[in-house]
């Protein structure tokens, strides 16, 4: 489909628009992105980055101006700045959550544990932190900010500049994925 048509769509008829925009465009956002970050992000994560750009352009249509290139080379740009600007908040994040998880593995004595219990709980604080940091960045980080620190998913989404839903799901996902870690056991989370 040619860029004026996918345009002329995008404005009179925005759900359709954006389907084909989904059709034609999806790979090659997808590819520009995992070639840039498929180190660093999981393929679960750079398809929801590819959704980000893709929904972003969407809601930027009426400002389009096809004179400053084609929808592939627009697209290719907003592509490349996402994926500067999340490589960014990656190695913040990552700066960020080590620190915060070194608050993390602090030991506090409670005198009415007897030392075996108190190990125990270390041990036990040990596996989990473990288990956390194996999610990757971002999904460690969010799970300490709302777990540990009790920030909303709105306070972590605009600290990720994620939306809102975004930060839910993968929320969702790092849970389940530490139940099955911890062995499905309920106690342990």
């Amino acid at each position: 489909m040619s860029d004026e048509l996918l345009y002329r769509m995008l404005l009179e008829k925005p759900d359709e628009g954006c389907s084909a925009l989904l059709t034609q465009y999806t790979g090659l956002v997808y590819a520009l992105a995992k070639r840039r970050l498929g180190g660093i992000c999981s393929r679960e994560e750079l398809e929801e980055l590819c959704e980000d750009i893709l929904f972003s352009f969407y809601q930027q249509r009426e400002k389009i101006d096809l004179s400053r290139g084609t929808i592939a080379s627009l697209l290719s740009k907003m592509t490349v700045n996402m994926c500067i600007d999340r490589y960014r908040k990656t190695e913040t994040v990552k700066g960020r959550a080590e620190s915060e998880q070194t608050e993390l593995t602090e030991v506090i004595v409670d005198r009415k544990k007897s030392p075996a219990e108190q190990a125990e709980l270390t041990e036990r604080k040990h596996t989990l932190l473990d288990a956390v940091r194996s999610l990757g960045e971002p999904d460690s980080s969010i799970v300490i900010w709302r777990y540990y620190f009790g920030e909303t998913a709105s306070e972590i989404a605009h600290r990720l500049s994620m939306r809102t839903g975004t930060v839910e799901m993968r929320l969702r996902r790092a849970l389940e994925k530490l139940r099955i870690r911890l062995g499905g056991d309920a106690d342990a989370l």
